[in-house]
């Protein structure tokens, strides 16, 4: 049995995440207590009485051994506890098919306030398990802290620059700046850090600082604030980049375990993803890594992050080998700069970071606790403008990237889906928009080159919009008239040979008039047998109604079938235009080219412009891999 040892020196690779109020209530994703022990008010800390009992089996802080040792070949690994008292330490190997204990030892931490748990020798045989840790007090105690550690040295020191794109979100921004900023006074290797800021609204103010530098730049979309990240990161000699949300809603320390998996990966390419959660439920996943074939699938869509047997199953699921058309979100994306021999695609926003994923050599990586709390409901982010840019998004990803090319017959189906969609849904704007995107589409890379900043389509389609706008809501919602029941299979099946009342003469009247909230725009089954729909937004007091017509969609369903004529018997020819325009718009020298052309406003760097610190705190630090490692 391993005995407690001495201090050593070591690097942490995984701090343990405690609650935090501000991102999720629910503190079961981060630990559990049983009996006798409280969370106290700081919420970094838990004091025991005797029996007192806390595991930490759980999704923000297991420990995933799978990956690191077949990521980074670890071999050494010890668990380190800081706090007061006695206590009964048992270290478990948790697999799909059960758990059994590592390590059963009791550690005393009134000497020193530190023990450090050797839990080397036996790792060869928790090969597919992660490990988690529970207490029991032995007596009154406190536990102020835990992290994995390991002796083994870095392969290389990252540097790295936290690329943020921020439009107009003055207050979200300046938060994130100033979490940050604590977050890297405190850690031990925060000179590491740069963040770069890059406010598309040309809004934002900042307090001076060594480590954050802002950037305005011209309205490029999230492509393009991405891509200035890229850029700054260069000019700035790091070595990673890591894209994430402008309201930075993860925990700070989701940072350091980053480092260490970019500082110890064997495989340079190795890219960290984070996880997104589901606004309306922050403990639900909406989204923890993806693949892209004719549309979007997202993997572990609602799974609970509280109940760690589910989490088991992700964890363990991502730990082999993964699609060939897997991709990571741009909320926490973080990558060697070496490895992005493309740039992101000027797509303006939707679709930017599937692409790059995919275009790139990138080995990628969840971790857990590196997770993105989203604050809004991305079904609520709907509207004629982003399916507009959804369809163009999706066209374009098979026409450019060779290990995604469709069958003709394959191709046509991702805007027939489109169309459909929104013809059933009486959405008529969109439909107008989606054959814009069609047209355009067509119009070849010398469009996107030209229209990098979707001033001129933007202004058109917000400009166009007759049928799906939003407006006040004076006094009740309306009362939903259902005559035709979309949940009955014998009703959908009906109103389905009828195109959804399109074949049926009076059905402006006789349809149902359906009452939805606004984030079930995208629910396509409630559609069916309506007429009439009315969306409502209870909380901010608007309405928007779309009802059928049928003269708009005769008119819409002529250019459609054109647009679809023309597209699929032009395909190849499409698509070798694309293959050959593709390098061009996702090089440096084009993004570059862009930003000389919004240079009309000056830029303020509130940081040196020159190369980040070689040197880390806390001591030497081994020397940065080259390029070829």
């Amino acid at each position: 049995m391993p005995k407690q040892s001495p201090k050593p020196t070591l690097t942490t690779l995984q701090t343990i995440m405690w609650p935090d109020r501000g991102l999720c209530d629910d503190i079961t994703v981060a630990l559990r207590l049983h009996q006798n022990v409280a969370l106290g008010d700081s919420r970094a800390a838990l004091t025991f009485a005797d029996g007192g009992e806390a595991s930490f089996d759980t999704a923000f802080n297991l420990f995933p051994l799978p990956k690191w040792q077949d990521r980074c070949r670890l071999t050494d690994l010890w668990l380190r506890l800081d706090g007061s008292g006695t206590f009964k330490l048992t270290i478990a190997c948790v697999t799909l098919q059960g758990a059994w204990d590592y390590m059963i030892q009791i550690v005393d931490l009134d000497t020193t306030g530190v023990a450090m748990v050797d839990l080397s020798a036996g790792l060869a045989t928790c090969k597919d398990a992660v490990l988690v840790f529970s207490l029991i007090a032995h007596g009154e105690a406190t536990m102020t802290g835990a992290s994995w550690q390991t002796r083994q040295a870095p392969l290389r020191n990252p540097r790295i620059v936290l690329g943020v794109t921020t439009f107009k979100r003055e207050a979200a921004v300046q938060a994130t700046v100033a979490k940050f900023m604590a977050f890297a006074a405190a850690w031990q290797r925060g000179d590491r850090l740069h963040m770069v800021v890059v406010d598309n609204g040309q809004t934002v103010k900042l307090p001076a600082a060594d480590n954050v530098t802002l950037v305005p730049n011209r309205n490029l979309g999230g492509a393009g604030g991405f891509a200035r990240c890229l850029h700054e990161a260069h000019r700035m000699q790091a070595t990673h980049a890591l894209f994430m949300d402008d309201d930075a809603s993860v925990d700070m320390l989701a940072i350091e375990r980053v480092w260490a998996m970019l500082a110890y990966a064997n495989d340079t390419s190795t890219t960290v993803i984070g996880g997104l959660t589901h606004a309306a439920s922050p403990s639900h996943i909406w989204e923890s890594g993806a693949v892209f074939h004719q549309t979007c699938r997202s993997f572990f869509r609602d799974l609970d992050l509280a109940h760690f047997p589910a989490v088991m199953q992700m964890e363990l699921h991502t730990t082999r080998p993964l699609p060939h058309d897997y991709y990571g979100g741009f909320w926490f994306f973080a990558f060697a700069l070496e490895h992005a021999r493309r740039w992101p695609f000027p797509f303006f926003v939707r679709g930017d970071d599937i692409n790059f994923s995919l275009a790139n050599d990138f080995s990628f990586v969840t971790l857990p606790g590196v997770v993105s709390f989203q604050d809004q409901d991305f079904s609520d982010k709907e509207t004629s403008l982003t399916l507009y840019l959804d369809l163009r998004n999706h066209l374009i990803q098979h026409l450019t990237l060779p290990k995604l090319e469709l069958t003709l017959r394959k191709f046509a189906t991702i805007p027939v889906f489109f169309l459909v969609r929104a013809l059933i849904q009486n959405h008529m704007d969109t439909m107008l928009t989606l054959n814009m995107a069609m047209e355009d589409v067509m119009r070849g890379p010398a469009f996107f080159a030209a229209n990098a900043d979707m001033a001129e389509r933007r202004t058109k389609i917000n400009g166009q919009r007759r049928h799906e706008i939003w407006k006040p809501l004076v006094g009740e919602p309306p009362k939903a008239v259902i005559r035709f029941d979309p949940h009955s299979r014998r009703s959908r099946f009906f109103m389905k040979a009828m195109l959804n009342g399109l074949f049926l003469p009076w059905f402006h009247k006789l349809g149902n008039h359906q009452v939805l909230r606004r984030n079930q725009r995208g629910d396509m089954r409630l559609a069916w047998g309506a007429a009439k729909i009315s969306y409502v937004d209870e909380q901010a007091k608007l309405i928007m109604t779309v009802q059928q017509d049928k003269s708009a969609i005769l008119r819409l369903g002529l250019r459609s079938l054109k647009n679809l004529a023309r597209l699929t018997l032009t395909y190849r020819a499409i698509r070798a235009k694309w293959r050959s325009g593709f390098e061009g718009l996702t090089s440096q020298d084009f993004w570059e080219g862009q930003f000389r052309a919004g240079q009309t406003t000056s830029s303020s760097a509130l940081a040196p412009a020159g190369a980040m610190p070689a040197a880390a705190v806390g001591g030497p630090q081994p020397p940065l891999a080259s390029s070829a490692s």
